[in-house]
């Protein structure tokens, strides 16, 4: 279940953002639970009631959805995490930083995810976050590779009987 946060001042009736009112209003229909700490509003909503690209825009003007269930599609476990996604940079011993692959990045307990000649990764399976899935704003450098769970594709069902 998806956990949106959202700057009470975003939703101020003058000053706040009118779409981000109506995401938090639509948020508040949906929800299970709502609560407030200073300075947020905070929503517990169902992944499949809470559209990608609505959780998109509350990032992007500042909010946050945490525990939101989601998959990276990459090309290749070899690639390099893109600068700027949460756990993407290690250190040597002297201190120096480098970039890693998806396969360092991949915690050891977790694994690939292949369907359809397709590669995804789940944002929960961060080697170096250990709470749940990655805070949305933490993977805005792979926004247009995101899926929800519910989207990634289906293995085809072979029918044995056909083979024969």
């Amino acid at each position: 279940m998806a956990i949106i946060k959202v700057n009470e001042s975003k939703l101020d009736y003058m000053t706040g953002d009118d779409n981000l009112k109506i995401l938090a209003e639509d948020a508040g229909r949906k929800c299970v639970t709502r609560w407030y700490t200073e300075p947020n509003c905070y929503y517990h909503v169902f992944d499949n009631k809470l559209a990608l690209y609505n959780a998109k825009y509350i990032v992007l003007t500042g909010g946050d959805v945490e525990e939101y269930a989601l998959y990276i599609e990459i090309l290749d476990e070899e690639d390099l995490v893109p600068s700027g996604v949460f756990g993407g940079i290690k250190k040597t011993n002297e201190g120096e930083e480098y970039q890693i692959s998806w396969a360092e990045w991949c915690a050891s307990n977790s694994s690939i995810l292949e369907r359809v000649g397709r590669k995804f990764i789940g944002t929960k399976d961060c080697y170096l976050y250990t709470d749940g899935y990655l805070p949305l704003s933490r993977l805005v450098p792979v926004f247009d590779k995101l899926v929800k769970i519910s989207d990634l594709p289906q293995e085809p069902i072979v029918d044995e009987d056909e083979d024969s």
